[in-house]
């Protein structure tokens, strides 16, 4: 028998304390990123409203970060959501739990009216994911 998922908007979960830190532990597990970093995302970043969550039998599972960011497009400032912080526990991935939340996610967005969403893939074996959701390739890193 499969677990029921639900999908959330961060301000919607029962406790924002377990979702901060839930989250935290995710990212940090997802992503190695330091302490630090992560002090100041949470810090300066973060809003339970802007983070979107998958859980089952209340754990998350899954989640996406927006982030509003200013982005100048030929000239032009536009508002945007930079999103970030992905990640699917590994038991969970494979189940379209992820893309089903990221539909959540991109209809909230454009319900504010945001035409424009961007983010930075670090593993090449992701691009095809983010491809199939309407992602393009605008730029790579040099190395």
């Amino acid at each position: 028998m499969s677990e029921t998922i639900k999908h959330w908007v961060g301000n919607e979960f029962y406790d924002n304390k377990l979702l901060r830190n839930s989250l935290w532990k995710m990212w940090k597990d997802a992503f190695h990123d330091c302490d630090e970093y992560l002090n100041l995302f949470f810090t300066d970043k973060y809003h339970p409203e802007r983070v979107y969550i998958s859980t089952a039998k209340q754990k998350i599972v899954s989640c996406i970060h927006s982030v509003p960011y200013k982005f100048n497009l030929f000239g032009q400032e536009v508002d945007s959501s930079y999103i970030t912080a992905v990640a699917t526990l590994p038991k969970y991935r494979e189940q379209s739990i992820n893309s089903n939340l990221f539909d959540i996610c991109l209809n909230q967005i454009a319900d504010k009216d945001i035409t424009l969403t961007t983010l930075f893939v670090e593993d090449k074996k992701l691009l095809t994911y983010y491809q199939k959701l309407g992602y393009s390739t605008i730029s790579q890193k040099r190395h």
